[in-house]
């Protein structure tokens, strides 16, 4: 299992999931529907 979560984590910081995430949900931009939980949205938490 311990194998597999490293193969994991190095396929999330290689493919295009970080960027994912900084673009459509990390964003702390103020948006309305990017996704930050912390922004104090409605229920933009989760957006995508």
């Amino acid at each position: 299992m311990a194998p597999q979560q490293a193969t994991v984590t190095s396929l999330t910081n290689s493919l295009p999931k970080p960027t994912v995430s900084a673009a459509s949900m990390g964003d702390d931009d103020g948006d309305d529907d990017e996704g930050d939980d912390d922004d104090g949205d409605d229920d933009e938490g989760d957006d995508d």
